[in-house]
């Protein structure tokens, strides 16, 4: 699935395709407050049984010869936004809500992230044999609304993939100050060390644009952006300022693999920027749908963008 990165690419052809999906549960489900760690290890478990190499290119994937650095994960096609709700148990018949976004090559496969939640549904269930469920409707979000692709026995109707081009048309124009409202915990490094608090808009950017590139460079046929670009961008957002903060720190553990625990916690809230420059307002409309950050597979990095004139 990996592409060439030396190439610069276009803002059409960036792509991606996001979906919502209501599963409507046949058993009964205890899930923790987040649940994005419990739905990726089903995802994950449902596509190795159905294609090891989908199960491979979803959540292993191999980066190109040409990628500069090797110690450098690459990302997942794909971004899930868990249910976003603070229940825990869950009976039979209720219904969650279950978003996800596939990036370049992998909107193809539509239909294999359905037939691999269908069998999860059927079989496994969401969490080793509970939580078995039924797809009840699935819908593409555009920018431009909500279509409804498959309800009930229907087969799943072809979607268009969004683009980047599609995105950046929507964008404000300009804006005295925007919002950010975290719709999942926000995961940010600064020199290499977490960041704790609200962090500056130059801080969210870099690694904004940085998520962008490397996706686009391995999904959609090369880099968004010059590092020249790159740079003059982050530089612009160092005049932003913070206006107001409502964030706090919030913890969120999982264990792994080894029976230790695992932390991956992150900010939480709304912060508001004043002083931001308009050339900056695409780039962070795109963010909303690519997420920034650590763990974005798992749900964090998630936000929305609200402006004031």
């Amino acid at each position: 699935m990996p592409t060439k990165r030396t190439q610069l690419i276009s803002a059409d052809q960036f792509s991606l395709a996001c979906y919502g999906i209501r599963l409507q549960l046949t058993s009964p489900l205890t899930l923790p407050v987040y649940k994005g760690d419990r739905f990726h290890r089903a995802f994950g478990r449902a596509l190795e049984q159905i294609s090891p190499r989908f199960g491979s290119d979803f959540f292993d994937p191999k980066p190109p010869a040409d990628w500069p650095d090797p110690g450098q994960t690459p990302p997942k096609p794909f971004l899930l936004l868990p249910p976003m709700t603070a229940q825990t148990d869950f009976r039979e018949g209720d219904i969650l809500e279950l978003g996800i976004t596939l990036f370049g090559q992998a909107t193809q496969h539509l239909m294999t992230v359905f037939a691999a939640l269908e069998k999860l549904g059927a079989a496994d269930g969401i969490d080793k044999g509970t939580g078995r469920f039924q797809i009840q409707r699935v819908t593409q979000i555009n920018p431009s609304g909500v279509l409804e692709l498959y309800s009930g026995d229907q087969s799943p109707d072809i979607s268009r993939p969004t683009t980047a081009a599609d995105i950046f048309l929507a964008a404000p124009a300009a804006a005295a100050s925007i919002e950010l409202h975290l719709l999942t915990p926000l995961r940010l490094k600064e020199r290499d060390r977490i960041v704790r608090r609200s962090p500056s808009l130059a801080v969210i950017l870099e690694r904004l644009l940085g998520r962008i590139n490397t996706l686009a460079a391995m999904y959609c046929g090369g880099l968004m952006l010059p590092p020249e670009e790159k740079c003059a961008l982050i530089t612009l957002a160092r005049t932003a300022s913070i206006e107001t903060d409502n964030t706090q720190w919030r913890d969120w553990h999982r264990p792994a693999k080894s029976g230790r625990t695992v932390n991956f916690g992150g900010i939480t809230g709304d912060i508001r920027y004043a002083n931001v420059p308009a050339v900056l307002l695409p780039w962070l409309s795109l963010g909303q749908w690519t997420g920034a950050g650590g763990k974005t597979s798992f749900g964090l990095g998630r936000y929305s963008m609200e402006k004031e004139t």
